[in-house]
């Protein structure tokens, strides 16, 4: 019991920290785990240990959950071909890892398999808050990790059935087969009929999760396969829409918690690493953070993302997620590997999840596309004036544009994306290439001579920037909240709230919609 106190008070400390300080909750809970172990304060192994494994089947649990897999069809061939790039590149890096740590071929495959998948959790948490969840490049991202994850998974359960010898494949294909086919019923079948057919209140939901969870997991445990691929079925019988919205609502109340008690005991157990563990941690952060992102840029770019969404799409997935950390737990429990691979898994995903936020980011994604080469577009005539000044020409600025257009208004376009210019100048617009808020680049645009300016970038600071070069020109600013509109105001601008655009929309169909007098006009 002791024990237990120690490392809840810990997650939570870590946890309340994380959210004050608005940091990740890997190296937070890392730290505090850490600390617990090097105090004098009394902590049992065995707990500490079966608390882990514990914690690691709920947060896959958790991830297996978070995505409706028929939200990403689309992206679904894309997805696959590129988990299955990540997973043999990252085996040609855990290799040259190996050699430098002296391991064997089987903890190399294991390795191998920590190292494939990227955090799911994360992926999803960053996604959501820029609300890039539901655009292509969300699709394409979270497809990825889908697929990373099933085939980490499946790939465990293969090397750990490998291991009792070939004797088992065929009884072992079998079982997983009818776990698949009892996940698929359940999921089409059982699930949506218990949690919106029926009048259970939320105690006796969130007790049948938790029982369907147990019960993929006790069949595992009766089969001998290892008990995160019950963890998985059992997320993705949650995952379809619309039940999966009432489990993530369960879930989302203690997944925060439990992500953070995993990391609290994982850095309970881990050992301070080697030098010769210390290189080969540099070697695979490297190959995470540069390597594998400049080999998947391709494969973003041919399913038609443009260049800053592809290279915002690689970097979001340059981490070593939490399942990797489960792969080599499991390996651990069966005695398949040694105890230092551990601090190194962890190592590599501690400080790759901690640079992917910044990594992924407006500001570092913005300066690696402005490095992304590019043909040259025409320069814009020097003695245009009168003319509306576009800046960013994404989803909202392409239905702008196209309606100027269709008015004969002159515009030109700026953008940092080289696929978004040479798009723009191939439909005979003038465009400048850059940041928007940089004076040269208005200067080009002859933001200076403009009869208006429209800016459509995200980023504040940038707005207020444009706002202090404007020239004391007219310029509208797309905003999605209305504190930024209030800053926009106080800064000279004209604020353009979104969610007024889309009631206006409504209201304009609602007063042109078909039978509109009839009804008000109805029977009483």
């Amino acid at each position: 019991m002791t024990t237990l106190a120690l490392v809840i008070a810990a997650a939570a400390v870590a946890l309340g920290l994380g959210r004050w300080l608005r940091l990740p909750a890997a190296p937070l809970g890392i730290v505090a785990g850490l600390g617990l172990s090097l105090s004098p304060a009394p902590l049992d192994t065995d707990h500490v240990r079966g608390g882990l494994a514990l914690a690691a089947t709920f947060l896959l649990f958790a991830v297996s959950a978070e995505i409706d897999r028929r939200d990403v069809r689309r992206y679904r061939r894309a997805a696959w071909a590129t988990a299955v790039v990540y997973l043999t590149v990252t085996g040609m890096i855990a290799a040259v890892a190996g050699s430098i740590l002296g391991l064997e071929l089987r903890t190399t495959v294991y390795l191998t398999l920590a190292l494939t998948s990227s955090s799911t959790l994360l992926v999803v948490q960053l996604l959501r808050r820029r609300e890039r969840f539901f655009e292509p490049i969300g699709r394409f991202v979270t497809g990825v990790v889908l697929a990373q994850d099933a085939l980490v998974v499946v790939g465990l359960t293969v090397a750990v059935v490998a291991e009792a010898g070939a004797s088992r494949l065929g009884w072992t294909a079998l079982s997983v087969a009818a776990l698949l086919g009892v996940a698929w019923f359940s999921a089409r079948q059982v699930v949506p009929r218990v949690l919106r057919g029926s009048r259970l209140g939320s105690e006796e939901q969130l007790l049948f999760v938790l029982g369907v969870l147990v019960a993929f997991g006790a069949a595992c445990w009766a089969l001998d396969l290892p008990l995160v691929l019950g963890a998985y079925l059992a997320g993705a019988v949650f995952s379809p829409f619309p039940v999966g919205g009432i489990v993530r609502g369960y879930v989302a109340s203690f997944a925060d918690f439990f992500t953070v008690l995993f990391f609290v005991l994982l850095g309970a157990v881990l050992v301070i690493p080697r030098p010769d563990e210390l290189a080969a941690d540099a070697i695979l952060v490297g190959a995470v953070l540069l390597v594998r992102p400049l080999l998947l840029l391709p494969l973003a770019r041919r399913i038609g993302l443009t260049v800053r969404s592809s290279i915002e799409a690689v970097t979001l997935l340059s981490n070593a997620g939490e399942l990797g950390l489960v792969v080599v737990l499991v390996a651990l429990d069966r005695g398949l590997v040694p105890e230092s691979l551990l601090s190194v898994v962890a190592m590599v995903a501690v400080i790759t999840m901690s640079l992917t936020p910044w990594l992924s980011g407006d500001r570092a994604v913005s300066s690696s596309t402005h490095y992304y080469p590019a043909r040259r577009p025409p320069p814009v005539a020097r003695d245009l004036h009168g003319h509306v000044v576009l800046i960013g020409c994404g989803e909202a600025g392409r239905v702008l544009l196209k309606h100027l257009q269709a008015e004969d208004v002159p515009v030109v376009v700026v953008d940092d994306d080289p696929d978004v210019i040479g798009r723009i100048v191939s439909n005979g617009a003038p465009a400048v290439r850059g940041d928007g808020a940089d004076p040269k680049v208005l200067r080009a645009a002859g933001a200076h001579r403009a009869a208006a300016i429209v800016s459509t970038m995200r980023r504040r600071g940038d707005n207020a920037a444009l706002l202090a070069r404007a020239s004391g020109r007219p310029v509208l600013v797309q905003v999605f909240a209305e504190a930024a509109a209030e800053e926009v105001r106080r800064l000279g601008g004209t604020p353009v709230v979104e969610a007024s655009l889309a009631s206006d929309a409504f209201l304009r169909w609602y007063e042109r919609r078909p039978g509109r007098d009839s009804a008000r006009t109805g029977p009483p």
